[in-house]
């Protein structure tokens, strides 16, 4: 928006605004700068995808889809409202391992007769 104001000093002769040195004629000032309001947007979230590993550490993801079609330069136009994909980690429990200790055998005579 703006405003402006007249001067009630006469121009001179070489048509400058008499009252400049009292400011601008004309001052501006933003408005209503809330965003418009958007018809679409993100749908719910999908379902989770299958973890990317049985175990020791995977991925999974879902995804939801954006109703305002893309710009010309084909950008996501639902990114204000924050990410398309979510992932998280999954079975993040260590793998078992085949094979390992044995069970403890028998303890050992000592190997010293005193002071451990």
């Amino acid at each position: 928006k703006y405003r402006e104001r007249e001067c009630s000093i006469p121009a001179t002769d070489d048509d400058v605004n008499s009252c400049s040195h009292f400011g601008e004629k004309i001052e501006a000032r933003t408005c209503n700068t809330d965003p418009c309001p958007v018809d679409g947007g993100y749908s719910e979230w999908g379902e989770w995808s299958t973890c990317s590993n049985d175990c020791g550490g995977g991925r999974k993801y879902r995804e939801r889809e954006c109703s305002i079609p893309a710009t010309d330069d084909d950008v996501n136009s639902c990114s204000h409202f924050g990410e398309k994909i979510e992932a998280r980690s999954c079975n993040t429990d260590p793998c078992p391992v085949d094979g390992g200790y044995s069970e403890w055998g028998e303890w050992s005579t000592c190997s010293n007769d005193c002071g451990g």
